[in-house]
């Protein structure tokens, strides 16, 4: 995840396009230590924090319920209403 994000955004950069946010797809309801620490690291490498994160099986998902799936899971800069703040602090792996 975070070669493939460093990657991403020296393209973006490359076509002078900026990045919106960052948004994790298929979160696990139980992600491994790994993916944890990848939190912080990606908000630093992104120099913003998360815009969101959609859990695992989302896609799979009835329309109406992806539609309350998106809400909760992206942040406000997408309309929807996840925290980044507490999204950290839930999978914080000291804690």
């Amino acid at each position: 995840t975070l070669n493939a994000t460093a990657l991403t955004l020296e393209a973006l950069a490359g076509r002078g396009l900026e990045l919106a946010g960052i948004v994790l797809g298929s979160w696990p309801a139980a992600p491994d230590l790994a993916m944890r620490c990848n939190i912080r690291d990606l908000e630093t490498l992104a120099a913003r924090p998360l815009a969101g994160a959609l859990p695992e099986g989302a896609g799979a998902s009835h329309p109406a319920e992806f539609l309350v799936l998106a809400r909760e899971s992206l942040g406000p800069l997408f309309g929807g209403t996840f925290d980044a703040a507490h999204f950290r602090e839930q999978y914080d792996p000291k804690g």
